[in-house]
């Protein structure tokens, strides 16, 4: 069997980053896209944009995925709202040591299935979970002269657990992935299963459109219907066959 010519073209996806203001959306695009965090840190206003090219060398395929990174005051929502069109890929990102951008995460996918594309993949993220490493150092009480790590109490604490995100995307049939913007943590690895999730649902549609294309006939048999439809599943990892790893994420 020949191998599978790759395109000429790469094929272009449409993905949309959402969630609260301050959860660390930007920091997140920007370590996946350039590998470091932006130097001067401030809020976004409305959308910014970002490219970023993803090969499968086994597939012989490559893809640029057009990030769309959003604000996430109210205040913008009528602004972001029209970028959900034609989006193959949703992140919703929540901060972990921030119950109420993780209670908005229901909002922002009620928004991501009504104004997406139908057939859009989801993951959910939860950034920051480096707070759980965030140590200072201390004089030791029992040991003078050495010293002992503890935990800031003046620093964040982590507020939902890494359980709570998996059984609330396992619940909703989505990916989820816990990462750390600062430390780029399992970042690029979330990212590249966005990716071949959304290859994955645009070849099952491609397949799809050319066998609705064909008028079989069986004779005496009659014909076979070959209906269109949305492929609910997602064949990588996330909506179909959900397996619960480790706290890195549930998707590999």
């Amino acid at each position: 069997m020949q191998k599978q010519q790759q395109r000429s073209k790469a094929l272009n996806f449409k993905v949309i980053i959402v969630g609260d203001q301050s959860v660390g959306k930007t920091h997140i695009i920007h370590q996946y896209v350039q590998g470091q965090v932006p130097a001067d840190s401030q809020a976004t206003i409305g959308v910014d944009f970002q490219v970023k090219t993803v090969i499968f060398p086994k597939r012989n395929e490559t893809i640029k995925l057009n990030i769309f990174d959003t604000a996430g005051e109210e205040k913008y929502h009528a602004v972001t709202a029209c970028h959900y069109r034609k989006a193959k890929g949703a992140v919703i990102v929540y901060d972990v040591s921030n119950r109420k951008s993780f209670e908005n995460v229901e909002k922002w996918l009620k928004d991501v299935t009504q104004l997406a594309d139908h057939d859009c993949s989801i993951l959910i993220i939860g950034n920051k979970n480096d707070v759980d490493l965030r140590k200072v150092e201390t004089p030791s009480q029992s040991r003078p002269g050495s010293r002992q790590q503890k935990v800031d109490p003046n620093l964040p604490r982590r507020q939902v657990s890494t359980l709570e995100g998996i059984e609330f995307a396992k619940q909703h049939q989505v990916s989820f992935f816990e990462v750390s913007a600062f430390m780029h943590e399992s970042i690029s690895k979330a990212f590249n299963t966005l990716a071949e999730q959304i290859l994955n649902q645009f070849q099952l549609e491609q397949i799809q459109r050319d066998l609705s294309s064909v008028d079989t006939n069986r004779g005496r048999n009659g014909s076979i219907t070959l209906k269109r439809g949305r492929f609910e599943c997602c064949v990588s990892s996330g909506r179909d066959g959900y397996e619960q790893q480790s706290a890195g994420g549930c998707c590999s």
